[in-house]
């Protein structure tokens, strides 16, 4: 089962390049050009979904990872 080897203390790193896109001012046009939660929480997804994708077993996947 993966929570056999899903364990506290694993890392990934994700490298995101800042865009206007993914700041709240791109969805609301009255806010500041800052990096918008939602986007960070999605970019927070993907590196924890990177960092147990190799140890899941074939057929699974975890939130914010993409098959």
């Amino acid at each position: 089962m993966p929570d056999n080897v899903v364990t506290i203390g694993m890392t990934a790193e994700k490298i995101v390049t800042m865009t206007s896109q993914m700041t709240i001012g791109h969805f609301a046009a009255d806010m500041s050009q800052v990096y918008a939660t939602p986007i960070t929480i999605m970019h927070m997804e993907l590196a924890a979904g990177a960092a147990i994708a190799s140890h899941l077993p074939e057929g699974f996947v975890a939130v914010g990872t993409w098959t």
